[in-house]
């Protein structure tokens, strides 16, 4: 196997990581009256089971975490088979138009999340730490909620989702 050190080629890296299978999450809180909300395929579980903490890593280009952190509560919504097509939406750079349309429910504590999703946590910002071009955010869990009838939404190969239940095929 030829080896290609990740900086030659910003295009090449995306690739090799997208070779990974890895869920996506939406992140979403209320802030001054409105919604802000992100993607990210960087979610990963069980950093940490006393106190529970999840993490996410998430460019420092992005103009929503920088919004996102300052909440009090930060809803995490695993994304689930039948919401692939809110990705793209809730993705793009129409910032008016991410949330047309999408359900989402408000949890007590002040968290956002989205209507049908498979899981959702309702976390808070623990440890912020400076990772290359990236953020890494340590959320502290405070809540959470599973459908254990509705299958995850994965995203791999090709940066196209797919349900966990394809990978098997």
């Amino acid at each position: 196997m030829e080896s290609t050190p990740p900086a030659a080629a910003d295009l090449g890296v995306r690739d090799a990581f997208a070779a990974y299978p890895t869920g996506l999450v939406a992140l979403a809180a209320e802030q001054g009256g409105e919604v802000e909300v992100m993607i990210a395929s960087s979610f990963s579980v069980g950093v940490s089971q006393e106190p529970p903490l999840a993490s996410v890593a998430l460019q420092r280009t992005s103009r929503t975490w920088p919004v996102l952190g300052r909440a009090a509560r930060i809803g995490v919504s695993v994304l689930s088979t039948g919401q692939g097509a809110l990705t793209r939406q809730i993705a793009s750079r129409d910032r008016d138009g991410r949330l047309v349309g999408v359900d989402l429910d408000r949890l007590p504590g002040g968290a956002v999340v989205l209507a049908g999703c498979a899981a959702w946590y309702e976390t808070e910002v623990h440890e912020v730490h400076a990772v290359g071009d990236h953020d890494l955010v340590l959320l502290r869990v405070l809540g959470f909620g599973v459908d254990h009838g509705t299958e995850p939404l994965v995203w791999r190969l090709r940066r196209r989702w797919h349900a966990a239940a394809d990978l098997h095929a």
